[in-house]
């Protein structure tokens, strides 16, 4: 650890002089903000996007992978309690295999697709519900992708994130999580307090450590 860089800006709230350290660990450099809590990766260890795409193409998201389904259904359950009968969703960045847009529509609740590089498409409709799973961590501009959501999120609409979150309890570079090289953003509980305050939402269920289920005021 050494002297944080003041000239670094969060790239979740844009702070410029709040950082408080800076960490290296196998050749990247993450800053830890004082305002919201997150913790980002210099931009100079993101991943090119060949690099990027063939590590979310390793990733083992089958419907036919019961391990897989029931590790959704840990956001899934939950936010059905929150969305009314035939709330129209988007699962943002769904990844190459979409497999939650599926059981969502089979329950009654019909989702789209969208991904910046398996699905991209323009993002002109308002949905009721967005679900965004194991993808906050992948953002290389949090500040921009929360923008995005809010602006097609509607009035008293959910967004329910599912995203591991760091906090003092372990090291930060024991944490398994910062061990795959396209996860570049780390949230604290108080990140999604702070979230809520700027973007305005209110916090309506926490479940442990990576499920966080926001309603839009």
């Amino acid at each position: 650890m050494h002297q944080a860089n003041q000239n670094m800006r969060c790239s979740l709230c844009d702070s410029t002089t709040h950082s408080k350290l800076d960490f290296s660990f196998k050749s990247r450099t993450f800053h830890q903000c004082a305002v919201c809590d997150l913790i980002f990766a210099h931009p100079d260890s993101f991943p090119d996007l060949v690099t990027e795409k063939n590590r979310y193409l390793h990733h083992k998201n089958d419907p036919n992978n019961d391990g897989y389904v029931s590790f959704l259904s840990q956001i899934i359950n939950p936010l059905t309690s929150f969305i009314e009968d035939d709330a129209h969703g988007l699962d943002f960045g769904c990844g190459p295999n979409p497999v939650l847009s599926a059981i969502m529509t089979q329950k009654g609740f019909p989702c789209e697709d969208y991904d910046p590089i398996f699905f991209p498409k323009n993002l002109n409709h308002t949905y009721d519900y967005i679900v965004a799973t194991e993808c906050f961590e992948h953002f290389f501009k949090p500040k921009a992708a929360m923008h995005q959501i809010s602006s097609i999120l509607k009035t008293n609409g959910i967004l329910a994130v599912m995203t591991n979150t760091w906090d003092d309890s372990v090291p930060f570079e024991s944490w398994y999580y910062i061990r795959d090289w396209t996860h570049v953003s780390f949230y604290h509980q108080k990140t999604f307090h702070w979230i809520c305050k700027s973007h305005g939402y209110t916090l309506v269920y926490n479940f442990g450590k990576n499920i966080f289920i926001l309603k839009k005021e």
